[in-house]
């Protein structure tokens, strides 16, 4: 069975804001003491709605699979092509792959 390995109880991370006008999305990191991306947080910007309820179940998967060991590139590769409007879900991996190299683990700011 894997081990999901745990998030310390202080953690860094960053803040982006993605996308443009209501179709916007901010994206907070939890990291690791090495600097690598633990969790992810996606908050949408519109009150109340599906999408800002589907955001916060698919940013609680994708720290689970990370927690667990998946990396990042692999959900770059899964959503790279990813075809919705706005475009948001692609926007935030390449997001995560440009702050987060998953070669040497370490932050990139």
């Amino acid at each position: 069975m894997p081990n999901r390995k745990r998030l310390p109880s202080k953690r860094k991370g960053i803040r982006i804001t993605i996308g443009t006008g209501s179709d916007k999305v901010v994206l907070s990191t939890g990291e690791y003491e090495d600097g690598s991306l633990g969790e992810i947080f996606l908050d949408h910007q519109r009150e109340g709605t599906f999408g800002r309820d589907m955001m916060h179940a698919f940013s609680m998967a994708i720290s689970i699979g990370l927690q667990y060991g998946v990396p990042i590139k692999s959900f770059l590769h899964t959503f790279r092509d990813f075809k919705m409007q706005p475009d948001l879900v692609r926007q935030i991996f390449e997001a995560l792959d440009t702050h987060y190299s998953p070669d040497t683990k370490e932050v990139k700011k």
